[in-house]
C-alpha cells in the first residue's frame, strides 16, 4: 500500500503543478510546457491527476479493492504507454506525450501491477 500511496500522491503533485503551469492552454496544446520532467499540456495533466485520485481512493479503501484497483490502473497505463509510443510523432499525439512520459508511465504501470500482486490479504484461516 505504501508504494501505491507514494505512488497516488506523485501523480497528483504532477497532475496540480501540470495543470497551473499549462491552464493558459488549450486542452490539447502543442508544444506542451514541461513540468517534473515531463512534457504536459492540460489533457495530460487531468489525465494524471485522475489517476493519482483513482490509485489515492484504492489505497483509502483498501480490504483487496486496492489490489484489483492497481492491477487495473497499472494495465490501464501500460496500454496507454504503448499506444503513445505509437502516436509519438504524429498529429495524433493529442497528449503531448514524449519519450520520457512514455517511460514513466511503463515504470508507474509496472510498480502498480508489483503492488498490486504483493498486497493482496486473505482472510484468517479457521482451525478446529
Amino acid at each position: 500500500r505504501t508504494v501505491s500511496f507514494i505512488i497516488a500522491c506523485g501523480c497528483m503533485v504532477c497532475g496540480v503543478i501540470g495543470y497551473l503551469s499549462s491552464k493558459d492552454q488549450s486542452v490539447f496544446s502543442r508544444p506542451p510546457q514541461r513540468v517534473l520532467g515531463l512534457t504536459v499540456n492540460p489533457a495530460f495533466a487531468m489525465l494524471v491527476l485522475v489517476v493519482g485520485v483513482i490509485v489515492l481512493v484504492g489505497v483509502l479503501i483498501g480490504h483487496n479493492v486496492d489490489v484489483r484497483l492497481n492491477i487495473a490502473v497499472g494495465t490501464v497505463l501500460l496500454l496507454v504507454a504503448t499506444v503513445a509510443l505509437a502516436l509519438l510523432r504524429t498529429e495524433s499525439n493529442v497528449l503531448a506525450f514524449s519519450v520520457t512520459n512514455v517511460n514513466v508511465f511503463y515504470v508507474v504501470g509496472l510498480l502498480l501491477i508489483t503492488a498490486g500482486l504483493y498486497s493482496s490479504t486473505t482472510p484468517p484461516v479457521r482451525t478446529g
